[in-house]
């Protein structure tokens, strides 16, 4: 349980530092096409945030299927 636990902890930290990069990444790239294009930025912005969206789904996605596949066998191992 305590394993468990701290394994949520590490990947809740570590998710949320990649989404404050992210945050960080994506104003700097927004302000860059602002800069760069006129009327189709917004466009361009909405279209980033789309795809850092659909990319940030896959991680948590990843990350939760791999916490359950190590948290299986640890219990696996663990009874036998």
């Amino acid at each position: 349980m305590y394993y468990c636990h701290l394994s949520d902890n590490v990947v809740s930290l570590v998710f949320r530092n990649k989404l404050l990069s992210f945050s960080a990444l994506l104003k700097k790239s927004g302000f860059h096409l602002k800069r760069t294009s006129g009327s189709s930025s917004s466009v361009v912005v909405v279209v980033v945030v789309v795809v850092v969206v659909v990319v940030v789904v896959v991680v948590v996605v990843v990350v939760v299927v791999v916490v359950v596949v190590v948290v299986v066998v640890v219990v696996m191992t663990s009874n036998f």
